[in-house]
């Protein structure tokens, strides 16, 4: 996905929020969620030397919560029946696609540019070590030893242990870790926490 395509959708939604009346509240703020996911997008996906670590995670989670809400946005607005109920269920199908493309990449962090040798060189050990598959499995694999040392531990726990990755994307780890059957889930609620699952 790339800028084009985001440019496009952020105008599409222009063009169907024109169809609202002038004064409609509902009308400036998808505008400006829409504009916030643009911005935020670009800065995450085109490699910024300035937004790395927990400044990138930070947008990464905004984007995503600023899609939530156009979501609910969408819902409001299509049962209002200023504009045909399709219109709001493509732009809605289109953001879920930006969601989709930021969660499956929110982990890959943005290395600052370096020159020269140096950086042919890192490039090289790099390439043979940066599968997709291998950063998930490495996590995973940290996230359990984060549960042997401590026992028991929740989400809060593991954001200390991992600051560059997203409370949403930790979740999903353990999630598949528990389908795995290698955790099990204590309490529920804003008490759950995980430790390992008995062998």
């Amino acid at each position: 996905m790339d800028k084009d395509f985001l440019i496009r959708l952020t105008v599409a939604l222009y063009k169907v929020t024109d169809r609202f009346p002038e004064e409609e509240p509902l009308k400036f703020s998808m505008r400006e969620k829409a504009n916030e996911v643009l911005a935020d997008f670009i800065l995450i996906s085109h490699g910024s030397d300035y937004v790395i670590g927990e400044r990138r995670a930070e947008i990464i989670e905004q984007v995503l919560k600023n899609i939530d809400i156009l979501k609910g946005y969408f819902e409001i607005a299509g049962r209002q029946a200023w504009v045909n109920l399709k219109n709001f269920q493509i732009l809605e199908a289109e953001y879920g696609r930006i969601e989709e493309e930021v969660e499956r990449n929110e982990h890959i962090e943005i290395i600052p540019k370096k020159k020269g040798k140096q950086k042919e060189q890192e490039e090289t050990e790099d390439s043979t070590k940066s599968s997709l598959d291998n950063i998930k499995s490495k996590r995973s694999k940290a996230i359990l030893r984060v549960l042997k040392d401590k026992g028991e531990a929740q989400i809060g726990d593991f954001k200390k242990n991992f600051p560059r990755v997203t409370k949403r994307t930790l979740r999903r780890d353990i999630e598949n870790l528990l389908q795995a059957g290698f955790v099990e889930r204590v309490g529920d609620n804003s008490g759950t926490s995980y430790k390992l699952a008995r062998t």
